[in-house]
C-alpha cells in the first residue's frame, strides 16, 4: 500500500508491502511483527519513526532490496531524515495514525473470500 501523509509541513510518500518487516529488522534488528503487537508500551515512538522511515525508504526507491544491499538504507539516514522535523512535528496523532493505516492497509487482504459449497 502506498500513501502521502503529512508530517508537520511536509508531504512524506509512505510505501508497505511484504518487504517492509524485512528491512526493518535489517535496520534495526527488531522482528517489526513483535514491535507491532506492542503498541502502547513506552518505546513506541521510537518505533513508529522508524517503521515510517522504513515505508518512506520504499517509496522513495525503484528497488528497496538492492538499495538496502547496497548500503543506501542505514541509520545515518533515519538520523538525517528525522532531524528534518520538529519534535512537535513527530508527536502527534495525525502522524501516528497516518504511518499506522498504511502498515495495516497492507496487510488486508484485497481479494474476496469464495464460497465454495464442497459435495457430500
Amino acid at each position: 500500500m502506498k500513501k502521502t501523509i503529512n508530517i508537520g509541513e511536509k508531504e512524506v510518500t509512505l510505501r508497505a508491502s511484504a518487504l517492509t518487516a524485512f528491512l526493518y529488522k535489517r535496520l534495526f534488528n527488531e522482528d517489526l511483527m513483535k514491535v507491532i503487537t506492542t503498541i502502547g508500551d513506552t518505546n513506541d515512538v521510537e518505533k513508529i519513526f522508524g517503521l515510517a522511515y522504513v515505508m518512506k525508504f520504499q517509496a522513495e526507491s525503484a528497488n528497496p532490496a538492492d538499495d538496502m544491499k547496497n548500503g543506501k538504507l542505514t541509520l545515518e539516514g533515519y538520523y538525517e531524515w528525522l532531524d528534518e522535523f520538529e519534535q512537535t512535528d513527530l508527536l502527534n496523532e495525525e502522524f501516528f495514525a497516518g504511518v499506522v493505516s498504511v502498515w495495516i492497509g497492507n496487510q488486508q487482504t484485497t481479494t474476496n473470500a469464495k464460497n465454495h459449497k464442497r459435495p457430500l
